[in-house]
């Protein structure tokens, strides 16, 4: 059964074929010290990593592209406040008039790096059949099985609402409608919002029945394990041993 989310392209390369557990480690790894870290050297080394790993592991950059633009697009907001509004360090507001703040300057700089590394590592993480394998290994395990099937499945039919979605824009742009602030915009949203729902109900019984008649009972059977092997090995104990050292400078002990 393939229920893979055609969210992010994947591209074949050696970092695509680790073994899940493996290839997860390195990425959560990288992820806890961009968000523990606040330092601009481990920024930096983690954007690197997480760059360079989107890069070998996504198919299309301009598709990542698209997507860091729109990212950059979405947190300028918060970064003009940073820069133009935060007080210096240690400083009181004496005003709300705009200024250059350095220390606000240091701090989106920070959240630039820290998000866009996040960024890069979720897609990296969820490039092409990857995140399918993860929860078919994790699909025997009692309690976590379940939970990872559930996402599984949750981002697989997101896809296809997103897809009746724009469908049904498609079709209304074509019947003339127009998007304004009249009482018939509305009547018209809410009508669409009720027909998507009556379509997502009726999916899920009709998914439910198929799933239960082909004798699914909660997890995924993996009839193709991928196997363990020496490359495995070595990024797993190098994520092992980031980790040890990142827990013990940041709890003070180094």
């Amino acid at each position: 059964m393939n229920l893979r989310p055609d969210f992010v392209p994947e591209r074949t390369c050696w970092f695509n074929r680790l073994h899940p557990v493996a290839r997860t480690s390195a990425i959560v790894v990288t992820g806890f010290t961009a968000i523990v870290y606040d330092k601009f050297p481990l920024l930096f080394a983690t954007f690197s990593l997480a760059t360079i790993g989107a890069a070998i592991s996504i198919d299309k950059l301009r598709w990542l592209g698209i997507r860091l633009l729109g990212l950059t697009l979405a947190i300028v907001p918060f970064l003009l406040y940073l820069i133009l509004y935060v007080p210096e360090a240690g400083a009181r507001p004496s005003s709300f008039a705009p200024h250059v703040s350095w220390y606000g300057a240091e701090q989106a700089g920070k959240m630039v790096l820290r998000m866009t590394t996040l960024f890069l590592l979720g897609s990296t993480l969820f490039a092409g059949k990857q995140f399918e394998r993860l929860t078919k290994i994790l699909s025997p395990l009692p309690v976590v099985g379940k939970l990872a099937t559930m996402p599984l499945l949750t981002l697989n039919y997101l896809q296809l609402f997103l897809k009746e979605l724009s469908q049904l824009r498609i079709s209304l742009r074509v019947r003339g409608f127009r998007n304004k602030m009249s009482w018939h915009a509305y009547h018209t949203a809410s009508a669409v919002l009720g027909s998507l729902i009556v379509r997502s109900v009726d999916r899920a019984e009709r998914v439910n029945h198929a799933l239960r008649a082909r004798g699914f009972t909660g997890t995924f059977p993996n009839w193709a394990p991928p196997r363990w092997q020496w490359g495995d090995t070595v990024t797993f104990v190098l994520s092992i041993c980031c980790l040890t050292v990142v827990s013990i400078q940041k709890a003070g002990l180094l």
